[in-house]
């Protein structure tokens, strides 16, 4: 009974807190992260975001992760630089959730708001592009080359999806329809309203057209995204996302029926489907991603311990998902051709190349670069990759199969430009009077030399093995 009344008043306070801009439609995302490298989950989102011009306010929140890393875009004091600027919203209950959980690990959860304008302006150059395209057919078919698409104008506002899509850690992007809720029914009623948006216009007189087109605008983003979703011909389906709690199919129906005012008129499809709605109830989570209160014992589904059952979520969420970022298995280190004992995890050498805003054509150096294990992510963001060491056996390998350009050769990617050298007499070996290059990402061995032991199953056993036969 103590943690709801601490809940509805931390809902209480957070109405009161966004009481600034309920009167104003703003474009909702909710970005979902994977349990893991949780240091790094935003450093990493704020780095991607930085590097497509997307800067965030710091709107002084009670998150106080988020608020440490959107000072720094703040204190830049230069907003005229950035594309376009959002903003962070606090989560439902995060301050009773961080207050019943002392030691509370991280929520896996982001919300970012996007002024009205930035899905106005997307919605008109989308149509724009469209409108270019079909002008560009119609002059292929003509044999006219009169039709040009503008460049320019396709980077003015970047598609959020497509830039979170780059980041190692969000696991999927999530369009939300309306505002949280803390429970089903209350975001089922949140979206009904996004759907039918606000009536921002009191009557009083606006000055001139302009404010009376804006005050059109205002309320009718869910109205253009639902109509746009009504579409007969596209396929959708509703997702169940409970965060590791088990409900049968039939709580499941129960949960997806609150959504049934939707009413899409296409065909409903579990696969190769055009839109998936994901509806999300959020729990509390361990440090290793698992429920903190299961809802069923170790006996099974039949089990259900009651006191966690009656626990209220700390979110629920609905909306459509925008992206599903595609695993990063293939480039494990387990499938490559050449390792060593130090060589860095695939996820953090990612990882790394959007902390060093990595992008095509930039040039890096590896300086302790090994195995070259950090310069294959950095060329699979298309760097020219450049790296150094001063052992002259980990730059050879162990044969010409098996060494720092195999790995290169397996992904099809340029060779590295590698180096013997000593860092200690760097500036014998490169010039210093001016930068060369645009990111230095590397893994320090810190002072600390790889054993005996594994320098001598590493190199020495394959090749005494070698010989023997």
């Amino acid at each position: 009974m103590a943690t709801t009344d601490i809940r509805n008043e931390e809902v209480s306070k957070n109405n009161r807190k966004n009481d600034d801009h309920d009167d104003e439609d703003e474009y909702l995302c909710l970005v979902e992260f994977s349990h893991k490298h949780l240091d790094f989950l935003l450093p990493e989102l704020i780095s991607v975001l930085e590097m497509n011009g997307i800067g965030i306010l710091n709107n002084n929140h009670d998150n106080t992760d988020a608020q440490a890393s959107t000072t720094t875009l703040e204190d830049k004091n230069d907003t005229q630089k950035w594309r376009t600027m959002c903003r962070i919203i606090p989560l439902p209950n995060e301050r009773s959730y961080q207050q019943e959980t002392k030691a509370a690990p991280r929520r896996p959860f982001l919300i970012l708001a996007f002024s009205s304008d930035y899905y106005w302006k997307r919605k008109r150059r989308q149509k724009k592009i469209q409108d270019l395209t079909n002008e560009t057919q119609e002059a292929t078919n003509k044999n006219d080359n009169t039709a040009t698409n503008d460049d320019n104008d396709n980077h003015e506002d970047p598609d959020i999806a497509t830039v979170l899509s780059r980041c190692v850690l969000v696991r999927r992007v999530i369009e939300l329809w309306g505002k949280p809720g803390t429970t089903i029914e209350e975001t089922a009623h949140n979206t009904r309203q996004w759907i039918h948006g606000k009536n921002s216009n009191d009557g009083g007189e606006l000055k001139d057209q302009q404010s009376v087109s804006k005050q059109q605008q205002k309320g009718t983003i869910g109205k253009s995204i639902f109509e746009k979703a009504c579409d007969p011909s596209q396929s959708w389906k509703i997702t169940i996302h409970t965060l590791g709690s088990k409900f049968t199919r039939q709580e499941q129906n129960t949960m997806r029926a609150n959504f049934a005012f939707l009413d899409l008129p296409g065909p409903v499809q579990m696969k190769n489907f055009t839109h998936e709605f994901l509806l999300i109830r959020e729990t509390e989570l361990d440090p290793t991603g698992s429920p903190l209160y299961p809802r069923h014992g170790h006996l099974g589904k039949g089990n259900i311990i009651p006191e966690h059952d009656a626990r209220l979520p700390l979110a629920c969420y609905f909306g459509r998902i925008l992206v599903t970022r595609e695993t990063l298995e293939q480039y494990h280190l387990k499938r490559r051709a050449y390792l060593g004992p130090t060589s860095m995890d695939s996820e953090l050498s990612f990882i790394m190349t959007n902390l060093g805003h990595l992008q095509k054509s930039s040039v890096v150096l590896d300086p302790f670069v090994g195995t070259g294990s950090i310069l294959v992510s950095c060329a699979l963001r298309g760097a020219y990759c450049v790296g150094t060491d001063i052992d002259i056996r980990v730059l050879r390998g162990r044969s010409k199969d098996e060494n720092v350009y195999s790995n290169f050769a397996q992904f099809q990617l340029p060779r590295p430009e590698l180096i013997r050298s000593d860092n200690a007499i760097y500036h014998r070996h490169f010039r210093n009077a001016e930068p060369w290059v645009d990111a230095i990402i590397t893994d320090p061995p810190y002072g600390k030399i790889v054993t005996i032991l594994h320098y001598f199953v590493i190199y020495v056993l394959p090749f005494v093995l070698f010989v023997s036969y």
